[in-house]
């Protein structure tokens, strides 16, 4: 358990000190190099959310799959989140994984955070009955 976690911590570390963070967009730079990340319609705000729903649902996996799951961040000095240091995941590829989907996890939730309201989608106003939910 020990050496999962060492090298869990090794390969954060390493990760971490290979990130160059952006103080607005905590390891976006880093996971998300070479691609376009401003949002400029719907449909790419759309696309982002997808992204993290699909992110969310691989994590809630691995916590279905590791009962004793856990993780921490390490922050670097200013602050900012430089990576994950995660245990109970049964193997240090296992645990790099994880915290790897965390790190875009970050990332996309800041992108998300700051677009421009008029590229969000529209909320719906209308009232649906309790059996139209439920189906």
């Amino acid at each position: 358990m020990k050496a999962v976690m060492y090298k869990s911590l090794i390969a954060v570390c390493l990760f971490g000190a290979s990130l160059t963070v952006k103080a607005q967009v905590p390891a976006a730079s880093a996971v998300l190099a070479g691609h376009d990340v401003s949002i400029n319609s719907v449909s790419a705000y759309l696309e982002l959310e997808r992204s993290i729903n699909t992110l969310g649902t691989s994590l809630h996996d691995a916590f279905v799959e590791h009962p004793n799951l856990q993780y921490r961040p390490v922050y670097g000095d200013e602050g900012q989140t430089l990576g994950y240091i995660v245990t109970g995941a049964g193997s240090a590829k296992e645990a790099n994984a994880i915290s790897s989907l965390l790190i875009e996890l970050d990332a996309l939730s800041a992108i998300a955070l700051s677009v421009d309201p008029q590229f969000l989608p529209s909320a719906k106003t209308d009232r649906v009955s309790k059996r139209e939910a439920q189906n």
